[in-house]
């Protein structure tokens, strides 16, 4: 690879979305950023497989060819930044969404629509293993009615749950979800979710979606997605640990966070563009949202 190439805004503007991840200069940034953040030698081989999946990514979402330049190549480094793959699967670690962004003024506004990085429930498990806080998570037990299913606090305090399935079921409604997580010192922890915590969150959909609820929360049958209801187990059960570290990201259970202090290697006006916007901006239109594919659709930001 040649010396370090400098960015520019303009240079990013002139590449079309799938040559992108192609540049010699965004290659060369992928590669010194991930080597530098993550301590291994690996950046080039990490590389040749998120261009693959980017590009693979954008070329199947017309929304996503319709995003700024900057935002897409935002994306990209995230990628290499917070060591999340955007390969696809049951279980992805991240994917990419396009939102629209208010440039002008609340009073005449003018939109344009930008693509930001999306962690899933799997992907933050990644990296709060990565981040020590905690050894390991199971995966989460869908409880069904006629299940036996008892949280209490044992003789030291501590969250446990009695659990027994009932097999052959006699029920297939769903009542709740569990999870057991092993902290990093051995302890064990226990997070569930019951119906009422369910109809809240599919109240929390309606709303953010301007009265499109995620139909993952109706689709089984008028209930649940169980596959859906373990991805929200998963956000649910570390509402109360630390925040990990993540930079240019959205997450479920935050819209926006703040922009963290890394180089993005173009002009400073340029990497303005590529960092989150103000929840304000960031604003979704319920129709873009639900533009993601029906196989993506359990990992929605709502």
């Amino acid at each position: 690879m040649s010396d370090k190439m400098q960015l520019t805004g303009a240079m990013l503007n002139a590449l079309k979305p799938l040559e992108l991840p192609e540049n010699e200069a965004v290659q060369q940034k992928f590669v010194s950023l991930y080597n530098s953040i993550h301590g291994t030698a690996q950046g080039e081989m990490i590389y040749a497989k998120e261009c693959f999946n980017f590009k693979r990514l954008v070329a199947e979402n017309k929304s996503l060819q319709e995003c700024t330049p900057l935002s897409l190549y935002g994306v990209f480094l995230d990628t290499a930044v917070n060591g999340l793959s955007l390969e696809t699967g049951t279980k992805p670690l991240a994917y990419v969404v396009p939102r629209r962004a208010n440039i002008g003024t609340k009073e005449q506004p003018r939109w344009e629509k930008r693509a930001y990085l999306v962690v899933s429930p799997y992907g933050e498990l990644v990296m709060r293993m990565r981040a020590g806080q905690i050894r390991h998570a199971d995966n989460p037990v869908i409880v069904y009615e006629g299940d036996t299913f008892e949280p209490f606090l044992d003789d030291n305090g501590c969250k446990r749950i009695h659990y027994k399935a009932l097999i052959p079921r006699k029920s297939n409604n769903i009542i709740g979800a569990f999870i057991r997580i092993t902290r990093h010192d051995g302890t064990i922890d226990f997070e569930y979710l019951v119906s009422e915590d369910i109809q809240r969150l599919k109240n929390y959909s309606d709303k953010a979606n301007f009265g499109k609820v995620n139909p993952l929360y109706t689709s089984n049958a008028g209930q649940i997605d169980p596959g859906f209801l373990a991805g929200k187990m998963i956000k649910h059960a570390f509402r109360t640990y630390p925040k990990v570290r993540t930079a240019g990201v959205l997450t479920i259970t935050e819209e926006v966070l703040e922009k963290q202090d890394i180089d993005y290697g173009v002009e400073i006006q340029d990497a303005a563009q590529i960092a989150p916007v103000t929840s304000e901006e960031a604003t979704a239109d319920a129709e873009e949202v639900t533009m993601i594919e029906p196989a993506q659709v359990e990992h929605d930001i709502f």
